[in-house]
């Protein structure tokens, strides 16, 4: 099983053997795989996310994705 990240999907997709397109060796005897996603497009098997920008992080496991939980709903006068 391959997860590499692709960027039509905006994800990382785990992806099996059947969706090996081409496998060879590199000169520096490093394996070269290329997968196809789902989507269609030819991923590198080691292809990583892209890197953060303007110094965006990812956020911490069990933050809530729509602001604080102890966030007050307030009524209109």
């Amino acid at each position: 099983m391959f997860a590499p990240h692709c960027p039509r999907c905006c994800r990382r997709v785990l992806l099996g053997t059947r969706r090996i397109v081409h496998f060879s060796w590199s000169g520096e005897g490093e394996r070269v795989v290329t997968l196809r996603c789902h989507c269609g497009e030819l991923l590198d098997s080691g292809q990583g996310p892209p890197p953060a920008i303007d110094g965006h992080q990812p956020m911490e496991p069990g933050t809530p994705l729509n602001g604080p939980a102890t966030q007050e709903v307030t009524q209109p006068p």
